[in-house]
C-alpha cells in the first residue's frame, strides 16, 4: 500500500533533495511550499491537509532567516512555532506521523565535542529559541520525530 507523504518547505534545500529521491520510494508524495500554501494559516493548512490526508508529514517548512529573526521575532514565531502547532493539531486528530526538521541552533554553540540529542539545549538567538519551542510542540505528540541538522 502506498503511503501518502506530504513534504512542506519543498522548495528549500532539503525539500528539493527529498523531491529528487521520492520517485524511487514507491510512495505517493505531495510537495508544497510557501508560494502555494501558507502553513501559518490554520484554515488554509487544514483545508489542504484534509484534502490530501497524508499518512506522514515531513516538515521542512520554517522561518530560516537566522539573522533577521533577531528583529522579526513575530515572523520567527509564526514560522517556527505556529506551523508546528498547526501540524501537530492536525496530526493528533488524524493519526498522522510527523518528521520535523530542526537545527543545531537549539544548542548554545559552546561544546567542544560532538553533540548528541540529549545534550542540554540553550539557544542564544531568537531563531534557536523559536526552533526549540517548535521542537517541544512536535515532541508533545508521540507519533513524531525531530531531526536536527547543522
Amino acid at each position: 500500500m502506498k503511503r501518502k507523504i506530504l513534504v512542506t518547505g519543498a522548495n528549500g534545500q532539503l525539500g528539493c533533495e527529498i523531491r529528487d529521491l521520492a520517485p524511487s520510494r514507491g510512495d505517493q508524495f505531495f510537495f508544497t511550499d510557501i508560494d502555494e500554501l501558507d502553513l501559518s494559516s490554520k484554515s488554509d493548512a487544514n483545508s489542504y491537509l484534509n484534502k490530501i490526508a497524508p499518512d506522514y508529514i515531513i516538515n521542512c517548512a520554517a522561518y530560516t532567516a537566522v539573522d533577521a529573526a533577531e528583529s522579526d521575532m513575530e515572523g520567527a514565531i509564526r514560522g517556527n512555532v505556529g506551523i508546528p502547532e498547526i501540524l501537530v493539531d492536525y496530526a493528533v486528530k488524524n493519526e498522522t506521523r510527523i518528521i520535523h526538521i530542526s537545527t543545531d541552533y537549539v544548542f548554545p554553540g559552546t561544546a567542544n565535542k560532538p553533540l548528541i540529542e540529549t545534550d542540554e539545549t540553550a539557544p542564544k538567538s531568537n531563531y534557536g529559541k523559536t526552533k526549540l519551542d517548535g521542537e517541544k510542540i512536535i515532541l508533545s505528540y508521540d507519533q513524531s520525530l525531530v531531526i536536527r541538522t547543522s
